[in-house]
């Protein structure tokens, strides 16, 4: 190559023109093949001392790369985690500070200082490195000043990123990044330039390289997590380990790919509908492919991928589930059973639970639950049982003034008749005669509905407004023989009616939205005309009416009930996990029938997160089940009460109510539920069913109990579920098998299964004509 002489050339005489020639005229194109696969050249060793004469061929010599840019070895000597090895790259920043100081241009690629990587790869240090504004140098001559930054090593050494979680960024970002008149791919003539302005573009040549080949390297880490993703799904796929789930249950997701399933993203557009029936959505809400930071959104990329693909096991937390019946295959685990709101729902599982005494058996299945009713449709079972509910209370209250030495003469200011007790003495008897079947063949004197209505406004006269009675003109006002008689009739009450007890003196009810949860819409009454105003209110259904427990075991002043999870994986034969242990929820103010409010009365998690803890209160010290244990001791109970006593009486009541409700259970082969059932305890620790919900709470845990609870809950689940029909030893967590049905000879229907019983009939060899004819009449 013909080369121009210029002036500079007397004092840049020590340059070799060949390779000054060779770093001018730069590759248009980089390949990145044979760049990749080329053995990197050994690191040399050179003396850090120049001499004035040499200092120009050492500054060249120490620009020249000893090592390939870009290949593995450069990558590991100069990732900045091997300070002992002599790195190209620290030799030319410290040649970039010697010119600094010197006064002299600094060379490199012409950019603007304000490019800055926003990723976090290491190349943002190469770069900052290499951006500094060029200007014409001096003569070779200047250079000679003492280099006592020389060993100064860069401030951020190159580092390059390769995760997936971490990509980078590609080679079409990295290069806009740059000026465009810095691109390698771009030719300019060396006549153009002088020396010095050549030797600055051989030195930001250098750097593009080293840019580029480091986004080069990006790239390919890139494809590389792209690929492994792939690998990954098609895994799951071939494995049959894909899952989906419709709701925020981290514990869930957590289990699951711990297992190697691979989890199917939706969109917001398919959430809400059935499964199956929209086989592509575009899906804003999970974000393009790269997030803002430069990161890898793995979540897009999969979505992309198991958008056609049906899922192996689904788990819904939505309440109103849709039917799925033609939209999922019957070999995918679902987490609910289709028809479960039949019995869940507070007025189906009043239905179910009056046939639970078929199903009795002792210390295996048996049921109490309080007293509901549909008030809309059963509106007179109601009242009757409102109405003597109010008598029996008034002779039990009456009793407990006398027995306590209460002053009960002309107290408050509206004092009732003793006539009242009478009232409510009669009728207890006639409740009595008519359980006893007395009353068969006599008729009675209907009491009408006025006489009703005037004893119940003196009932909540005397009992919740504590109002005394009249004195009478002549004798005592209470004759020692009514008291025995009201002492009689409530012993003979307490025989025939289960939950006396249960009843209290208060006449208190609870209106329970059938259809809801998380204790929305509850109220606490004990009038009948605001029980009946809100359920004609509320519309048909809507409403169930349920006495409400007036005596419940307290702890320190203060109410609680249980959460007990339980496990159904099998309808037939009926297969019931519970879970170990149980938690106790409790209410966030002491009990007290001072007002109704629901921080007193009601201990769901949802309404008691909305108040704020008191100071020393029970509900922030966490009680668990052995600490509950522990007090039931120190209270008198002997061995151990709520091992003993409390939790089996748990366990026979799912089982109870579980058999009652197998007749509404659909049949599918791999459906399973896990369910949250809700009991109170009373003062004589007796234990009531009070609700059963689908679709228990999980997430987010509200007290230091639920952070322990919850992720165990679902990781036995998990077990229970995936790992012992695999392997019948497996371990199963937490959860015990509570109840297994014995399997009968008589199979239950379950769909279409048509066949016949008998032997074959052979085809015969048809006659001919004349055979028939001859054989009828020979």
């Amino acid at each position: 190559m013909e080369r121009k002489t210029y002036p500079e050339d007397v004092t840049r005489s020590n340059l070799n023109l060949e390779q000054e020639s060779t770093m001018i005229n730069q590759p248009k194109k980089l390949n990145l093949k044979e760049f990749y696969l080329t053995p990197p050249m050994p690191v040399t060793k050179r003396p850090i001392s120049i001499s004035k004469q040499d200092s120009t061929k050492q500054e060249t010599r120490d620009l020249k790369p000893n090592v390939a840019l870009g290949s593995s070895r450069y990558l590991e000597t100069n990732s900045g985690f091997n300070t002992k090895q002599p790195r190209p790259l620290q030799k030319y920043a410290r040649t970039v500070k010697e010119t600094k100081q010197r006064g002299q241009s600094k060379v490199g690629p012409s950019t603007h200082t304000s490019n800055v990587f926003a990723y976090g790869s290491g190349i943002e240090g190469l770069v900052k490195a290499a951006k500094v504004p060029k200007r014409t140098p001096k003569s070779a001559a200047a250079n000679r000043s003492d280099s006592t930054n020389i060993n100064k090593p860069l401030k951020q050494p190159f580092q390059l990123t390769m995760s997936r979680n971490n990509p980078g960024t590609t080679i079409d970002d990295t290069m806009k990044i740059l000026n465009p008149h810095d691109y390698p791919g771009k030719s300019k003539t060396a006549n153009t330039f002088s020396p010095a302005t050549r030797y600055e573009q051989n030195v930001g040549s250098q750097c593009d390289k080293i840019v580029c080949n480091a986004a080069c390297l990006i790239e390919l880490s890139r494809k590389e997590c792209y690929n492994e993703i792939q690998q990954m799904v098609a895994k799951a796929i071939k494995n049959h380990k894909i899952f989906l789930i419709r709701g925020d249950i981290p514990y869930l997701e957590a289990s699951m790919k711990s297992r190697g399933w691979v989890q199917k993203y939706e969109s917001t557009k398919t959430r809400m509908v059935p499964y199956g029936s929209v086989a592509s959505l575009d899906a804003p809400s999970l974000g393009s492919i790269q997030l803002p930071d430069g990161s890898f959104n793995e979540k897009m990329v999969i979505f992309q991928m198991l958008r056609h693909v049906p899922p192996d096991f689904i788990w819904d937390c939505r309440n109103e589930f849709t039917d799925w019946n033609s939209n999922i295959k019957q070999s995918t685990l679902l987490n609910r059973f289709q028809k479960s709101f039949i019995y869940t729902s507070k007025l189906g599982m009043a239905t179910i639970l009056e046939d639970t005494h078929w199903n009795y058996e002792e210390k295996v299945s048996n049921v109490q639950y309080p007293r509901t009713y549909n008030a809309c449709r059963d509106k007179n079972a109601f009242v009757e049982d409102y109405r003597m509910t109010a008598a029996v209370s008034l002779l039990k209250w009456f009793v407990e003034q006398i027995r306590e030495g209460v002053e009960y003469i002309l107290r408050g200011s509206s004092p009732i008749s003793i006539q009242q007790i009478e009232f409510a003495i009669k009728r207890c008897e006639q409740l009595v005669a008519t359980a006893n079947n007395e009353y068969l063949d006599v008729p009675q004197a209907a009491v009408s509905s006025q006489e009703w209505d005037s004893f119940i406004q003196n009932y909540i006269k005397a009992v919740h407004l504590e109002n005394g009675f009249v004195e009478t003109t002549s004798g005592p006002p209470f004759p020692e023989i009514e008291v025995n008689t009201a002492i009689a009739v409530l012993k003979k009450v307490k025989d025939i009616d289960p939950q006396f007890e249960l009843n209290g003196y208060r006449n208190i009810w609870i209106l329970k939205p059938s259809d809801l949860c998380c204790g929305t819409g509850i109220v606490m009454t004990h009038k009948l005309s605001h029980i009946m105003k809100r359920v004609y209110d509320g519309g048909r259904d809507y409403f169930v009416v349920q006495k409400y427990i007036e005596k419940p075991f307290l702890v320190e002043c203060t109410k609680f009930d249980v959460r007990q999870w339980y496990l159904v994986t099998k309808s037939y034969p009926l297969t019931i996990w519970i879970y170990k242990e149980s938690f106790l929820r409790f209410s966030s103010r002491p009990f007290s029938f001072a007002n109704y409010h629901e921080a007193v009365h009601i201990c769901n998690t949802a309404v008691q997160c909305k108040y704020s803890e008191q100071k020393n209160s029970v509900r922030a010290k966490d009680w668990d089940c052995k600490k509950i244990n522990e007090y039931l001791k120190k209270a008198g109970y002997s061995g151990e009460p709520w091992y003993d006593e409390v939790y089996p009486k748990i366990r026979e009541a799912i089982i109870a109510t579980m058999l009652a409700a197998q007749k509404h259970m659909d049949k599918r082969r791999c459906s399973f539920e896990l369910y949250g059932a809700d009991f109170m305890i009373m003062n004589d620790l007796s234990v009531w069913l009070i609700e059963i919900n689908t679709n228990p709470r999980m997430h987010p845990p509200s007290t230091r109990v639920t952070e322990r609870l919850y992720p165990d809950v679902m990781e036995s689940l998990v077990k229970v579920v995936l790992d012992r029909p695999v392997n019948p030893n497996a371990d199963t967590g937490n959860f015990v098998l509570a109840y297994q049905q014995n399997v009968t000879d008589f199979q239950p229907y379950l769909g279409a299964s048509m066949f016949v019983l008998g032997e074959g009939i052979n085809r015969l060899k048809p006659k001919s004509l004349q055979e028939r004819e001859n054989s009828v009449n020979p």
